[in-house]
């Protein structure tokens, strides 16, 4: 069936994850699916090219691009399965990172954007940026 990226991100479910809990769920970049599924398409025709060498026998090749997009979601869907856990639409939350956020800085025209995150040997990450409307 015809569709682009835009459409197939909503139909496998990544626009219910993007944006605030509060608000209309927001679209990500439409284009991803276009571009992923080229990917898995390559890997498709080379893994056929092969079984061709091997056996002389052809291959049927179906790759589409809405069950090569949901594959990503598979976190998603294994918390679901695993602990029943639904996720949802968290802003700009990251659970790994605290503190992690956009606040004001210096007045209504500077806003400071802060992620500390602690890598795997304990050390603190810090990614500081300000910015200027």
């Amino acid at each position: 069936m015809p569709g682009y990226g835009g459409t197939l991100q909503e139909l496998a479910g990544f626009t219910h994850l993007i944006g605030w809990p509060d608000r209309w769920p927001v679209q990500g970049d439409r284009s991803c699916p276009d571009f992923i599924s080229p990917r898995f398409g390559v890997v498709t025709v080379l893994v056929a090219i092969d079984y061709w060498k091997r056996t002389g026998k052809g291959q049927y090749l179906d790759v589409s691009e809405y069950e090569d997009y949901i594959h990503f979601l598979a976190p998603v869907i294994l918390d679901y399965i695993t602990n029943r856990n639904i996720q949802g639409r968290d802003g700009n939350k990251s659970p790994p990172a605290a503190p992690h956020g956009c606040y004001r800085y210096k007045g209504d025209d500077k806003w400071c954007v802060i992620s500390v995150f602690q890598t795997r040997d304990g050390m603190l990450l810090v990614k500081l940026l300000v910015v200027q409307r």
